[in-house]
């Protein structure tokens, strides 16, 4: 089973270290290993500023709503 994850930040407005921290451990994890995926949604603000400047914009993918970026995954096989 691929386990796919939404974070969704729209009620988010400052992340620090431990933050991105966590969300690059889930980026290289078992999810990333076994076929499943994360996404990113409702960015914003200083938190997108973070992603930028940490070139996490660039691996990450980021959709506006959660709804976007659920039907942006891979299909089932």
């Amino acid at each position: 089973m691929k386990i796919r994850v939404i974070f969704d930040l729209a009620g988010v407005n400052h992340v620090d270290s431990a933050v991105i921290g966590q969300i690059v451990k889930c980026l290289s994890s078992r999810l990333k290993r076994s076929g499943g995926g994360l996404h990113l949604s409702g960015v914003h603000g200083m938190v997108e500023g973070v992603l930028k400047m940490t070139q996490l914009y660039q691996v990450l993918a980021i959709y506006p709503t959660p709804a976007e970026a659920a039907e942006n995954f891979t299909p089932k096989p």
